[in-house]
């Protein structure tokens, strides 16, 4: 064989395994992604949660409130509370009233969900006078990524090795 085809060859193949990990990569950043956001209809759960929570609050009976968080946390087998954030500034300092604006213990439920973390995120539902807010530790059934790690092997080690062997 003569050495400008081996050449050829050799850049073939090296172009071809960096086209191939390129592609795997970005399958894999795309199907992460998607599957990192919480179902639309678990998000209006999570805010109807929030809604129900206002309601009860506004109407003034903190029993009925409380049995509500009681029945809901035992429910979603979970973590709930609704806050009211009395935040303090220390040895003379002062906070902006952006950072009073925007304040947040919790996520949006339309933010995305970190597949790698064990511990499922604080949400955060706030209430229309944006000083209440609903807190609820997302409860297991409504986690995304159920279908990732699997997906990830296939696209990471399944793919590869299948294209290996039949090309």
């Amino acid at each position: 064989m003569n050495r400008r085809l081996f050449w050829k060859l050799c850049l073939g193949v090296a172009l071809g395994s960096v086209a191939l990990f390129w592609v795997i990569a970005r399958l894999s950043g795309q199907a992460e992604e998607q599957m990192s956001f919480i179902d639309a209809e678990h998000q209006r759960t999570l805010r109807e949660y929030g809604a129900q929570a206002e309601a009860l609050y506004r109407a003034g009976d903190e029993k009925a409130l409380q049995q509500w968080l009681q029945r809901l946390q035992q429910q979603e087998q979970t973590w709930a509370a609704i806050i009211d954030p009395q935040l303090r500034a220390l040895a003379g300092s002062e906070l902006s009233e952006r950072f009073m604006r925007e304040f947040s213990l919790g996520r949006d439920p339309s933010w995305k969900i970190h597949l790698y973390f064990q511990e499922n995120p604080i949400m955060d539902v706030p209430f229309a006078d944006g000083q209440l807010r609903f807190l609820i530790q997302l409860p297991q059934r409504m986690r995304p990524g159920h279908y990732w790690y699997p997906a990830r092997l296939l696209l990471e080690l399944v793919l590869p090795l299948v294209l290996l062997v039949c090309g």
